[in-house]
């Protein structure tokens, strides 16, 4: 088994095994598009301030969209606007593995993302190289009430999906 990789479960109990701690979006990531509740609001918060100062943050807006679209990214392109639905974000939320951790959300990014999220969407990153998870690719995924991350394990050629939670999950899905 790889030493990055954590063991697989003694039991039957789905939340046995403990992964490392990960704070988001330190690494090379790109999200998809995602409305926001009220664009002012969202300016002014201090959480999405951090984001702003520490990620390209990127506005755009497609002729049928009823405000911007917004783009998390860092050290990657974003490609064309790619918007996520609420139905598909907890359908996402819902394939998440097992093995359950937390996510470190000290910083309140997630938090934040989740104030002002329209509530008729989620976001999606993609993650790669995040130095609490070296050796492995992240798979966030936002709603205003949820929060998950997924983290991909190669083990002789197995990929394994390993759900983080927030602090305070209920029924497995991160509050």
């Amino acid at each position: 088994m790889s030493e990055t990789c954590p063991p697989e479960p003694l039991s039957s109990n789905p939340i046995v095994v403990m992964a490392p701690r990960v704070r988001p979006f330190l690494g090379s990531l790109a999200s998809c598009a995602f409305h926001v509740r009220d664009e002012a609001a969202f300016e002014a918060d201090a959480a999405i301030d951090a984001i702003v100062h520490d990620l390209d943050v990127l506005r755009g807006r497609r002729p049928e969209d009823k405000g911007p679209l917004f783009c998390l990214v860092r050290d990657m392109e974003p490609g064309k606007p790619f918007q996520i639905m609420r139905a598909a974000g907890l359908s996402l939320l819902q394939d998440q593995g097992p093995t359950v951790a937390r996510i470190d959300d000290a910083e309140g990014w997630i938090a934040g993302l989740q104030r002002h999220l329209d509530p008729a969407c989620a976001i999606v990153v993609r993650e790669y190289l995040n130095p609490d998870a070296p050796g492995l690719d992240l798979f966030w995924v936002i709603l205003p009430e949820a929060a998950a991350c997924s983290l991909d394990c190669r083990d002789d050629g197995q990929d394994r999906q390993i759900r983080i939670s927030m602090e305070g999950s209920r029924n497995g899905v991160a509050t």
